[in-house]
């Protein structure tokens, strides 16, 4: 079984990115799901 790891950085300043978007893939069920909740959200 494999995984998706980064490589690793010893000067890395961040555990995460400051941005998903630079992170995850535009099709990732993540992004999909807030931009479908984003808007329902607002309307409360």
């Amino acid at each position: 079984m494999g995984y998706n790891f980064k490589d690793y950085n010893p000067i890395q300043l961040l555990l995460l990115p400051p941005s998903l978007d630079d992170w995850l893939e535009r099709n990732h069920l993540t992004v999909k799901r807030h931009q479908k909740l984003t808007p329902l959200r607002h309307q409360m």
